[in-house]
């Protein structure tokens, strides 16, 4: 039995207007994410948009997957970046100024593992789940230092996947190690 990947998007930005004003749509998720990914996922995109709710199947890739419905291309940050690219969310909701939002920091991460002999679905394959949500909030454009110990939280990220502790990078394994994903953007 192959495992099941998940993928949710929420976007709370605001009225829906779509427009990428002729930019590439792309969202960057952490490298740490994105090594993980690999084959078809699932995707259901969440917005206060009409459709309120668009579910596709994407395939990742080598880090990168496309979300057709909306032209929103996902893909892996350079391992250590501090701030990320969230223009894609603008083919989401483009309400406000096309600069409002360039880019997201996260700021921090929290991290559990929890021993799982058996996990229905999956049988004795996954033996340790990890679960992990990354924190961090939206940068407006023109913020020349965007400051995690001052800023309300309003980007999160959350997966769960086997411990990859200790495999090879390069191994399925590895790449194949995340099960479900979720990205909230909340900007309203």
């Amino acid at each position: 039995m192959g495992l099941k990947h998940f993928f949710r998007l929420f976007s709370l930005v605001g009225v829906c207007l779509a427009t990428t004003a002729g930019a590439a749509a792309v969202l960057q998720l952490p490298a740490e994410v994105t090594s993980r990914m690999s084959g078809v996922w699932g995707a259901t995109l969440q917005s206060p948009c009409k459709p309120f709710k668009v579910s596709e199947a994407i395939t990742f890739s080598d880090g990168t997957a496309r979300l057709e419905s909306f032209g929103l291309t996902f893909t892996g940050a350079l391992e250590g970046t501090k701030e990320l690219s969230a223009n894609g969310i603008m083919s989401l909701a483009g309400d406000m100024p096309e600069d409002k939002f360039r880019s997201y920091v996260l700021c921090a991460e929290h991290r559990n593992l929890m021993e799982t002999k058996y996990r229905p679905g999956f049988g004795s394959e996954i033996h340790t789940t990890e679960l992990v949500e990354y924190v961090g909030h939206l940068v407006e454009n023109g913020d020349p230092a965007p400051r995690c110990g001052l800023a309300k939280f309003n980007v999160f990220i959350r997966v769960i996947g086997s411990d990859a502790l200790g495999l090879k990078e390069d191994s399925w394994r590895y790449k194949q190690s995340l099960q479900y994903v979720e990205i909230e953007f909340s900007a309203v």
